[in-house]
């Protein structure tokens, strides 16, 4: 299950990806691995993967953090006035959250997650699933793990029965 969340994230990716990378993030061609806005999304001290540039106006990241040995979040960052806003945790990251990635409209975002879903036991070791979370009214709405067969939810045996 975890490989079929995870090659669907990369489906998603590359079909959200178009070259409108705007100057904002790099005017210069790169020629040697670099720290990506280093300070606003990589840190030394911190974790990062999983991020998103949004294919609207690429003035809006989502990326996956780590933070010791916290539960990893999707923070976001925003280029206001000329420069990246300090990154914080996305409204809607509550747990386990991972890879952000964009729809193409910019609309939507897809992401894995650790969260429970009522009725359907988490079988430990990064059970995760794909969840998605809609843009309305300048706000991001309440997630919603997507139905089968992007997340195929496993049965559990329960003194001989099986449970969903």
């Amino acid at each position: 299950m975890i490989k079929k969340a995870a090659l669907l994230l990369l489906i998603l990716m590359l079909v959200s990806c178009e070259n409108n990378i705007s100057s904002h993030l790099s005017d210069k061609e790169i020629l040697e691995p670099t720290l990506f806005l280093p300070g606003i999304v990589t840190s030394l001290e911190t974790t990062e993967f999983g991020m998103t540039i949004s294919p609207i106006d690429a003035k809006k990241i989502f990326f996956t953090r780590r933070i010791g040995d916290e539960k990893q979040k999707i923070y976001e960052t925003n280029f206001v006035h000329g420069k990246w806003t300090s990154p914080k945790i996305a409204s809607f990251s509550t747990d386990r959250d991972e890879s952000p990635q964009f729809s193409r409209d910019g609309k939507t975002i897809y992401f894995g997650s650790e969260r429970p879903i009522k009725g359907k036991p988490n079988q430990g070791n990064f059970d995760m699933n794909v969840w998605k979370t809609t843009l309305i009214s300048e706000k991001w709405t309440e997630p919603e793990v997507l139905k089968e067969p992007v997340n195929l939810f496993k049965k559990k045996k329960n003194n001989g029965l099986l449970a969903i």
